[in-house]
């Protein structure tokens, strides 16, 4: 036994007990992972190096220009937390607790380097901790354990700190081991690794009351890098055939194994949990800079290969943490700034999944899980390319296979048993209908886009009964305030795929700007020299659309990459409007000629500018699909009103049918020509319509129970997916709707219970907050039913006890059997 002041390091019979409990627990597989990616600082490089068993991460982070370095602390609960002096200088964090105390070092310009701990938000120079007068400087420190003891290295060699009153008591460990060393990892139990300093090099572990020195796999030298509460030992050490390159080692019960490469000539093993899994690194014969690594029961695993959707990543080893869960913080070098990472084992995550089909040929696998926001699950469909699902704040993401016929396999990758056999059958669909809330209860909102990840994007009124309204983003359809740039409102007309929105914002000098909400930032676009602008599109490449003025006038512009160019409008008028751009770079809007009749146009850079085909010289273009049809309106003499039309990559012009023939717009287009927009019923009502294939039908038609809502007004676009956004007419009040197909996939159970004469119907369903369904008993006797945020909902049917069974008329195969006898 050796003793410092009151800390005692000892073998004892009831700490032999706990590391038997806690000895490792080997598998034969290795696990598959999901990812996690933590929320970082903008254009900065951020390089995990230690993770605790909570999850938390600490690390480094480099600016742009790689000029400094800081340290940060991570934890899903409090984000990016700087672990800094405040001094003139870099900042390096080596290692963390499970009490969340890091320990590194700091290093000025001229070489000064002082060794400190952070603890409960707190810088300390290891100086300031240790008595006064100590005659220590302490340059590093490298690893601290849960007791708070600290290891690393000062002016007088290798040093153990272990925590008193008032001060930290300092363990000479070259006095202790009778020669100069560098440690640099230590466990709970109070053991030691590291190495002998000189040459040849020694690698030890030292556990309280013996020294062992472990070897090498032949050659000079090497390191031992960590050590786990079984004293398992990793580290790397020279080969007796490559003494110029080391191997990757575990050393157990006084055997040192070999845990070989990839192929390559080298290999690292840094750390090591109590499980036994080791992370680290390997040369393979074509990757000379070394892959990240597990090994387990020895065997040596490339880590890209254990992450569903990423086997061509390029994962951080040295910059990387492990913890006892089996957790890895590291890093994929990917773009032009890297992303951390945190790799949750899959058996640590347990996943729930349901599948369903939209449309008859949309296919929708939903996930829930215990994992964090920006997380991410894999599926694939038929063995075929393999997808990543996003995950919101509670775990839960989807994804939707678009255009599907026939049976499918669809499978989530982390967890192979979980594979569900579906059937794509196309059929007429009915709709249910979600109500959009507004920022603020009461007040008054618009939806104006919605992308195939079921994301819209419109405005709010701010303020009930006072007209300042701003852009709003409807995610898992609850808003999200998107801000300005100063002034009172701010408008969003579209979303791509990625999130990115495009719109415009008043600033504080009370001007309009072109804007583009992306990644939690509003980017103003900027002019042509002038004031003002708008954007009114922007597709999957990031591209954008809108207009913006110079001096004198406004002009069409595309902006990509920070860099806007104007588009030409014909007979070089001022008077462009453009409206849609899809993934092609194909732009299309409307002009005005000089005796305001408008017309319309298609733009890209490859082809040029050209005039669309119409009718009368009064045409408006709305949107455009991935195909390059265009949907908007033109003038037909015949009917002498606007009517719906339809452009194909030719300009050539077609109309679409009306079910009354008083006139109508097309205001929103997806793939295979399915267009949704509205009709004039009268001069003071219209209807939202949908239009597939060239048939009209009426969205009203398509509702089982509109469960207060008079009647849907118009249709403003639709997605990929089948989902519809509008606005439609409740209690006099215009308000946003949602349209979402109607499928059985969508309700998870029904049920009903007797209530004296009346049955209590209850819903456990998929569907978002505030959807209406009707749920009826017999044919005369029904219930309004809204779900909660749950995808839960309950009603009361009046005098329909005698009923034998309760159906949802919105899903006609939905049924539950009732008896009250």
């Amino acid at each position: 036994m050796f003793e410092a002041g009151r800390f005692s390091y000892r073998w004892c019979a009831g700490f032999g007990l706990l590391i038997a409990a806690a000895s490792p627990l080997r598998a034969s597989e290795a696990p598959s992972f999901f990812v996690t990616e933590m929320p970082t600082v903008l254009h900065q490089e951020h390089f995990p190096t230690s993770l605790n068993d909570a999850g938390h991460v600490a690390g480094n982070v480099f600016d742009d220009g790689y000029r400094n370095v800081s340290a940060f602390y991570w934890s899903r609960e409090s984000g990016y937390v700087p672990v800094t002096p405040g001094w003139d200088g870099d900042s390096f964090a080596a290692a963390i607790n499970n009490r969340d105390e890091i320990v590194g070092k700091l290093e000025t310009e001229d070489g000064l380097k002082r060794a400190f701990l952070w603890r409960d938000g707190t810088w300390s120079d290891l100086e300031d901790i240790v008595p006064p007068g100590s005659g220590w400087t302490f340059r590093e420190a490298r690893d601290i354990n849960d007791l708070g003891h600290i290891v690393g290295e000062g002016s007088q060699g290798g040093f153990l700190l272990i925590p008193g009153e008032p001060y930290y008591e300092i363990v000479a460990l070259r006095t202790l081991l009778g020669r100069s060393v560098s440690p640099r990892a230590i466990n709970n139990r109070g053991s030691i690794v590291g190495r002998f300093v000189g040459y040849p090099d020694g690698l030890f572990l030292w556990t309280g009351d013996t020294l062992i020195a472990l070897g090498t796999l032949g050659g000079n030298g090497g390191e031992a890098l960590d050590v786990n509460e079984s004293n398992q030992v990793v580290g790397y050490a020279q080969t007796e055939r490559n003494e110029n390159y080391g191997h990757a080692f575990l050393w157990e019960n006084g055997v040192m194994h070999d845990l070989g490469t990839l192929g390559g000539a080298s290999s690292y093993a840094f750390r090591i949990n109590n499980e036994g899994l080791i992370q680290g690194g390997a040369e393979s014969l074509l990757a000379w800079t070394g892959e990240a690594c597990i090994w387990v029961d020895r065997r040596i695993h490339r880590l890209a290969d254990l992450v569903p959707c990423s086997p061509d990543a390029k994962l951080s080893f040295e910059w990387a943490g492990l913890n006892d869960l089996g957790q890895i913080a590291t890093q994929e070098y990917a773009g032009e700034f890297d992303a951390p990472w945190l790799l949750t084992p899959t058996r640590k995550a347990a996943v729930e999944a349901d599948v369903s089909v939209f449309r008859g040929t949309t296919i929708e696998l939903r996930v829930a899980t215990p994992l964090p926001e920006n997380s991410f699950v894999s599926a694939r469909i038929d063995g075929g390319d393999c997808v990543r699902i996003p995950l919101d704040r509670r775990g839960k993401g989807r994804h939707r296979w678009l255009n599907q016929e026939g049976p499918h396999e669809v499978c989530v990758e982390q967890h192979p048993d979980l594979c569900f056999a579906v059937e794509c059958d196309p059929r007429p669909e009915t709709f249910v209908i979600t109500r959009l809330p507004a920022l603020v209860e009461g007040a008054e909102a618009d939806a104006a886009a919605i992308n195939d990840r079921g994301e819209i994007v419109g405005h709010s009124d701010t303020w009930y009964g006072r007209y300042e309204s701003h852009a709003a983003l409807w995610r898992n359809l609850q808003p999200v305030d998107l801000g300005t740039l100063g002034g009172p409102t701010s408008y969003a007309y579209d979303n791509n795929e990625s999130g990115w929105i495009a719109g415009a914002s008043e600033n504080a000098a009370g001007d309009m700007r072109p804007v583009l909400w992306r990644n939690g930032e509003q980017l103003d676009l900027g002019t042509f020299g002038g004031d003002e602008g708008w954007a009114t599109s922007v597709n999957n490449l990031g591209q954008v659309v809108g207009r913006a003025s110079d001096d004198t006038r406004f002009a069409a512009f595309l902006w990509s990459d920070g860099i806007m160019q104007q588009i030409p409008c014909p007979d070089d008028s001022s008077n462009c409007y453009p409206e849609g751009i899809n993934d092609g770079g194909e732009v299309v809007g409307s002009w005005y000629d000089d005796n305001n009749n408008t017309h319309g146009f298609r733009w890209s850079e490859d082809a040029g500018l050209r005039i669309l085909e119409e009718l009368e010289e009064s045409v408006y273009v709305q949107d455009i699909a991935e195909d390059g049809t265009a949907c908007g309106r033109a003038f037909d003499p015949e009917v002498r009103a606007q009517v719906p039309a339809l452009w194909d990559r030719d300009g050539r012009l077609t109309t679409l049918p009306l079910l009354d023939g008083r006139g109508g717009r097309s205001l929103g287009i997806a793939s295979r020509a399915v267009v949704v927009g509205f009709e004039q019923k009268d001069p003071a009502t219209r209807h939202a319509m949908l239009w597939r294939e060239g048939i009209a039908f009426d969205l009203n038609d398509l509702i089982s129970s509109a469960c207060g809502w008079d009647y849907l007004d118009a249709a403003l676009d639709v997605n990929n997916s089948g989902q519809i956004i509008g606005a439609g007419y409740a209690g006099g009040l215009r308000l946003p709707f949602l349209l979402s197909p109607a499928y059985a996939g969508n309700v998870r159970k029904l049920s009903a219970r007797c209530k004296g004469r009346d049955l209590v119907v209850r819903v456990k369903s998929w569907l978002p907050d505030n959807t209406s369904l009707t749920v009826v008993a017999d044919v005369d006797r029904e219930a309004c039913l809204r779900t909660d945020a749950a995808g839960r909902g309950k009603a009361l049917i009046r005098r329909a006890a005698d009923s034998e069974a309760v159906c949802i008329r919105d899903y006609e195969d939905t049924c539950v059997a009732v008896s009250c006898r």
